[in-house]
């Protein structure tokens, strides 16, 4: 992701450079915090400052936005699946596990909410 970043830079390269490199900073820095009071995994703190990174300071507050609407979409979903045994397990066995476990991996909202924020800043840079 790293590696994309900086060739997205070399190609389209802006002002805004060290302003996105803060905002995946302190990204990171929650998420790492978040980590160490056992809210996160370490991957998913990672994740953070790419997200952070790609969001960039001026769409910050959609990714923010966007991470709220997918966590909590991921979250009625997790709940609703724990309540239904007779889902087809091929289509949602991993859901319905994660349910019964109680831990829910927080990098496919983190994702989603980076790739929304992406979308807004390549749509507006256009």
């Amino acid at each position: 992701m790293l590696l994309l970043f900086v060739i997205w830079k070399i190609l389209y390269p802006d002002t805004f450079l060290w302003l996105d490199l803060s905002v995946g900073i302190a990204l990171f820095l929650v998420g790492f915090v978040a980590w160490l009071l056992k809210g996160l995994g370490a991957g998913d703190a990672k994740l953070f400052f790419v997200a952070g990174i790609f969001s960039g300071y001026q769409y910050a507050g959609y990714f923010a936005v966007f991470l709220f609407i997918t966590g909590l979409a991921f979250l009625l979903l997790m709940l609703i699946a724990k309540r239904l045994d007779f889902l087809p397990i091929i289509l949602f066995g991993r859901i319905m596990e994660i349910g019964r476990i109680g831990k829910i991996p927080y990098g496919v909202p983190l994702a989603l909410a980076t790739i929304g924020a992406l979308i807004m800043r390549l749509n507006m840079s256009w």
